[in-house]
């Protein structure tokens, strides 16, 4: 027998898995997880970028470099550098962290009311099979 509140309730939760693919897909991460993963990506991420950044601005100033250096203090240049290649890492790797956090906040909040519905579903079939039990053993 059809149950029009059972066929309304798989509609929305259908409907909800389409737009909230990726909010289904965020929740299966346990949440240190999802966050140690982001961090990581944006890491991998702003190291290409400031090595190609690095490498353009060694590009660009190739000539003076060739002429001066001997006179180049390489050792304090060095330091520069990695200070500010840890700098930027720190600065994007919270970056990224903070946004994890605000993107699975937001997910495990939408899905409340899908898990909410998930549940009615269940005990509706869960009902259903009791109903069935009794009425066969009659």
């Amino acid at each position: 027998m059809l149950n029009d509140v059972k066929i309304r309730l798989m509609t929305q939760l259908s409907l909800f898995e389409k737009q909230h693919k990726k909010d289904i897909e965020l929740t299966r991460f346990y949440q240190s997880d999802y966050i140690r993963l982001q961090i990581v990506k944006s890491i991998v991420a702003a190291t290409a970028g400031f090595l190609l950044v690095g490498g353009l601005v060694l590009l660009y100033n190739l000539e003076y470099i060739i002429e001066e250096a001997v006179r180049i203090p390489y050792q304090e240049w060095g330091y520069r550098i990695l200070a500010c290649y840890f700098v930027s890492l720190a600065v994007y790797g919270l970056i990224s962290a903070i946004i994890a956090v605000v993107r699975l906040h937001r997910a495990q909040v939408r899905l409340q009311g899908y898990r909410k519905n998930l549940r009615r579903l269940r005990q509706m079939y869960q009902e259903e099979l009791q109903n069935q039990g009794k009425g066969g053993k009659s």
